[in-house]
């Protein structure tokens, strides 16, 4: 259906905060978004009660950890996860 899309694995991201209720992610949410950053919510897993707040999609640890840098000096608290 789509011939020149390419299917890339990124398989880290950087997590903002603590996972928590999508209530207690709304604020965070919007901090994040006045600074001009993408943040995104994962649902909680089934073995979890817990949505996570995440910002990108990085194919390597390497760039996931600069937007990490970038997000810490902003204030936040990150932790590189996979995602």
């Amino acid at each position: 259906k789509f011939p020149y899309a390419r299917v890339i694995k990124t398989p880290w991201a950087v997590q903002v905060g603590p996972a928590g209720p999508d209530q207690a992610l709304e604020k965070a949410e919007m901090d994040l978004r006045q600074k001009e950053y993408h943040p995104y919510r994962v649902p909680p897993r089934k073995d979890r009660d817990k949505s996570r707040l995440l910002i990108g999609a990085f194919a390597s640890k390497k760039a996931a950890l600069q937007q990490a840098d970038r997000l810490r000096k902003d204030g936040f608290s990150p932790q590189v996860v996979r995602r």
